[in-house]
């Protein structure tokens, strides 16, 4: 094995070589040429996943699928990347030899020629992929690809070879066709750029699980090849195969040597035939932290009645942006657990109407925190409002800048300043754990244990993390304070982001961002009410914890976003995103720059590309937060599990947006 290793660390050595032979005396033509190639090969790989996937049939998985590319894999691809550079150098040399003045184009020449050619470049590559199964060849050069039983990435498991065999299988799509312009027909240069665009596609396209059927061409063939290694030797059309007695039809794999594969990529007693639903279980090998008891929705529902019969809630508490998701909900469940009087306080008009439990009343209040805090003052002293609980603030991406700063943070001060003028006695506010969030996300670990980062992802986790400051710098003997972090609130009257996702979903357009591994946290919105409320409660003095703290709120468990995400469309009757190819998180982050410098210069006409690089990252990142510290001082547990609410969520998303 150490040989084997040795000669493929010496042979992945020829692309950079062959590359420094031809680009010496020219190395910024070197440079910017090999770029341009390189990017050309990734648009290929995207296209090819992209034109394909939504063909209906699937090929069914031959064997275990390798997910984790070993180091010899990685010098392999970087190395065959190097020599593709090369070659599309020599190719281009040889187009600029062919003149299309001496051969104009006519049918034969331009046309039929490019089926000639993928059946004449056949017979010595059928050859030679045969000599590389020779058994003392076998070992040191094709075994590698073969590794590979079940190919799935495209253009990146077609190049994941050996470097002697790719180069010698790519000069052959040169060779052959010099050969037949030199004895058979002079064809015309376009023909060749043709020859080898398709050439590029169909290799990738082999090494999918597409089972499209192009009439001389299947992927299924070459498919037949990596399950049984000694039949269908052809790299495009299997005539020589026929011819020579080496080709096998495509067969479905029997029950038995089915569910002997998908047994290793899947967990026992799931039904699950799909390959890109079985490659994501393959993938979920590491397994998640095991959801603690009180996470149960057994254990949810007992937490709940009994917090319902302790009537927690404060006398009289006032709740700024009381017409918003979260905080609709909070007040909502404020006169459920008792609060005898509560004012919502907000700029726009409420769309749900709240049931008030008799003995109890509510007052509803337009109001705009960023105007000043007079008036906020004058209400709260009125009514003799003991606790206030700050939820109002600008969220989204897709607002001016200046407006994330006065809403959050400049109206962040004059709720402070009012609660201090009327003498409220607790201030509980609502923030974000995205003040918390760098570039490399988070993943598992409390709030205390996370650094805070010196530049922010956006504009609103920068202007909440300044109300952060603010709220726990304004805790004093007179005004006690806390801040608390819910993570992904979700609820069936949420509408920004599941909303979104499944209308997304439903046109067609929703995919899957990066790898599709990212670990995150979600809360129910009545967890978040919930939170809010124990809260304001445990806020005793200004010394003791909560008071001047921050505490990160969720429903406790650690969960696969996309897979959560695909649970709710595919309720919804939409194909799994997993069937599709993922976008790859470069190219999202380049079209989101991109978009960054269209808004500019748009945003006056009211159009805006929302993809931004907020949204890449916050889609990608893992954002999974231990609340350790949030039941030990709040003595905080979920009233929702999360399994059945997000399951409850999805299904009354799907129906309130039938009905639209």
């Amino acid at each position: 094995m150490s040989t084997i290793f040795a000669f493929g660390v010496v042979c992945s050595l020829f692309g950079p070589a062959l590359w420094i032979w031809e680009f010496q005396t020219q190395l910024s033509v070197g440079i910017l040429f090999s770029l341009g190639v390189l990017g050309a090969i990734q648009a290929l790989q995207v296209f090819v996943l992209l034109a394909f996937e939504r063909s209906k049939g699937r090929i069914p998985p031959g064997g275990p699928p390798v997910l984790e590319w070993s180091n010899l894999d990685r010098m392999y691809l970087l190395s065959n990347r190097i020599c593709a550079t090369i070659f599309i150098y020599h190719c281009y040399q040889y187009v600029m030899t062919l003149s299309a003045s001496e051969h104009q184009g006519t049918f034969f020449n331009a046309v039929i020629v490019i089926p000639l050619m993928f059946v004449v470049y056949d017979l010595p590559y059928s050859f030679f992929h045969r000599l590389l199964h020779v058994p003392a060849l076998y070992p040191l050069i094709h075994k590698h690809h073969h590794a590979e039983v079940t190919p799935w990435r495209g253009h990146d498991d077609a190049v994941n070879t050996h470097p002697l065999e790719y180069i010698i299988g790519q000069y052959l799509h040169l060779w052959v066709p010099m050969l037949l312009n030199q004895c058979v027909v002079a064809f015309h240069p376009a023909t060749f750029v043709v020859f080898m665009a398709l050439a590029g596609i169909l290799a990738s396209l082999s090494h999918t699980r597409y089972d499209v059927d192009l009439c001389f061409y299947k992927p299924r063939d070459h498919d037949m090849h990596h399950r049984m290694f000694r039949v269908n030797y052809g790299q495009y059309v299997h005539c020589w195969d026929y011819l020579f007695g080496t080709y096998t039809a495509w067969e479905t794999p029997t029950a038995s040597q089915t569910e002997k594969v998908m047994s290793k990529v899947r967990p026992p007693g799931v039904d699950d035939a799909d390959f890109y639903a079985a490659i994501r279980k393959w993938e979920r090998q590491a397994k998640l932290v095991a959801d603690a008891p009180y996470m149960t929705e057994q254990a949810c529902a007992n937490t709940m009645k009994r917090f319902a019969t302790i009537r927690d809630a404060p006398k009289v508490a006032a709740v700024t942006g009381g017409n918003g998701f979260v905080g609709q909900a909070l007040v909502r469940m404020l006169l459920e657990r008792g609060s005898e009087k509560v004012l919502s306080i907000d700029v726009r008009e409420g769309k749900t109407k709240i049931a008030v439990p008799p003995l109890s009343s509510l007052l509803t209040l337009n109001m705009d925190i960023t105007a000043g805090s007079e008036d906020m003052t004058k209400v709260l002293q009125e009514h003799k409002v003991c606790v206030v609980f700050h939820t109002a603030a600008l969220v989204g991406p897709y607002h001016p800048k200046p407006l994330y700063e006065k809403v959050n943070y400049h109206g962040t001060l004059n709720v402070i300043k009012a609660c201090r003028a009327a003498g409220v006695q607790k201030l509980v506010m609502t923030s974000s754990p995205s003040t918390l969030l760098s570039e490399q996300g988070v993943n598992g670990l409390g709030i205390d244990d996370i650094e805070v980062p010196t530049a922010f992802l956006d504009e609103y986790a920068r202007t909440k993390r300044l109300a952060d400051r603010a709220v726990i710098e304004a805790n004093s003997q007179t005004l006690f304070t806390t801040v608390l972090m819910p993570h992904q609130v979700y609820g069936e009257d949420d509408e920004l982001f599941y909303p979104n996702v499944l209308k997304a979903a439903r046109t067609g357009k929703l995919r899957i961002m990066g790898s599709g591994h990212n670990v995150i946290s979600f809360t129910h919105v009545q967890n978040v009410a919930h939170a809010h409320i124990c809260a304001a409660a445990a806020l005793t003095s200004e010394v003791a914890p909560p008071a001047a703290n921050s505490y990160i709120v969720t429903d406790g468990p650690a969960r696969y976003l996309w897979d959560e995400i695909d649970k709710g469309i595919v309720e919804d009757g939409n194909m799994s995103i997993w069937c599709k190819s993922r976008a790859p998180t470069w190219l999202l982050m380049m079209v989101a720059r991109v978009g960054i410098v269209i808004n500019h210069f748009t945003s006056m006409l009211g159009s805006k590309v929302p993809l931004t690089p907020y949204v890449v990252r916050a889609m990608t990142m893992p954002r999974y937060f231990s609340i350790t510290k949030t039941i030990r001082d709040l003595h905080y547990l979920p009233i929702k599990s999360f399994d059945a609410s997000w399951k409850a969520m999805a299904v009354h998303q799907s129906q309130k947006l039938a009905r639209k």
